[in-house]
């Protein structure tokens, strides 16, 4: 499966978790952009920018590293409109300049987050 044409597109997050994430952004979810994404036999990354960084408990937020949270799910989907539930990792830009952006393996805990994702005016309604 190739989500290359997705690279650079814009997304919209729907933070779920955690609940106070979202106390200083727009109802509307917060903006994003592709930057990569990593396909696998046995998982799905991708990796984004956050359009307008936001400060979480005293910590700028601007990158994350996320998976797909079902199993059946694939980031193709949101090519036909759907969303997509991930998990997201607060990464940095150093990470994210590195030979393996999505190298998770340092992560020990720290901001992570529950969104639904969708490509930014795109609906199932159009893609039909």
């Amino acid at each position: 499966m190739e989500t290359n044409h997705l690279t650079n597109k814009e997304i919209l997050l729907i933070v779920i978790e955690p609940w106070d994430f979202s106390d200083n952004i727009s109802e509307e979810g917060l903006k994003a952009k592709i930057l990569s994404i990593k396909e696998n036999v046995e998982k799905q990354n991708i990796l984004i920018k956050l359009a307008n960084p936001i400060k979480y408990k005293n910590t700028i937020c601007e990158f994350f590293v996320g998976s797909i949270r079902w199993q059946d799910a694939s980031f193709e989907r949101l090519a036909n409109g759907e969303q997509i539930d991930c998990n997201f990792i607060l990464t940095n830009k150093d990470k994210v300049n590195s030979s393996n952006p999505f190298d998770i393996s340092w992560w020990r805990g720290g901001i992570s987050l529950i969104a639904s994702i969708s490509i930014v005016g795109l609906s199932i309604s159009e893609t039909q």
